[in-house]
């Protein structure tokens, strides 16, 4: 079941473990105006991406891209990493389903921990801002990346160096199964 909301707000999470505490510290810098990580991620050239290790077996890939149709959206799982996408500019959509409603396109590729999925009528829409942390599980089947066309998008105040809205800086730490203890 992913976890959805403001990072700020998902604060409690990261708590149980110097490891969970420190991604919790990365992810805080990567949004925090003025910060080196925040600065690094909004400076990655559009296109390109930026991996770095972040200890405890956790890395994360910093990168800017342009939204993309929906109708071009990549379905994807894990099963040994889960997914901490974190917003740090711009406004971009996910869609999000269980494995119960998709077609397997590719089997499970242990060397990328990656299942690819054919499309799927059975999502859901999210939106992702500025702020906003989206953390995927094993059994999450998500596409993201992806421009909505009716939606209003607002004019990006930082960084200067994004020409239209449609462009996102954004960080994916990849964490361990084994680091989480997910219960409710």
């Amino acid at each position: 079941m992913a976890i959805i909301g403001k990072l700020h707000s998902l604060g409690s999470l990261f708590g149980k473990t110097q490891d969970l505490q420190a991604l919790y510290t990365y992810l805080d810098n990567a949004i925090t105006p003025a910060h080196a990580i925040y600065e690094r991620i909004c400076s990655t050239p559009l296109g390109a991406e930026n991996k770095f290790d972040l200890g405890g077996g956790m890395f994360c890939i910093e990168q800017t891209y342009a939204l993309k149709d929906p109708n071009d959206a990549f379905y994807e799982s894990h099963q040994e990493y889960i997914d901490f996408q974190l917003m740090v500019s711009g406004v971009e959509f996910f869609a999000i389903g269980d494995p119960a409603d998709f077609a397997i396109k590719s089997p499970y590729d242990p060397k990328k921990d990656l299942i690819v999925y054919e499309k799927s009528l059975q999502t859901s829409i999210i939106r992702l801002d500025s702020g906003t942390l989206a953390i995927f599980f094993e059994t999450d089947i998500h596409a993201g990346g992806l421009d909505m066309p009716d939606f209003e998008y607002p004019q990006p105040r930082q960084p200067p160096h994004q020409a239209t809205p449609k462009i996102v800086s954004k960080s994916v730490v990849k964490v361990p199964k084994s680091l989480i203890k997910h219960k409710l």
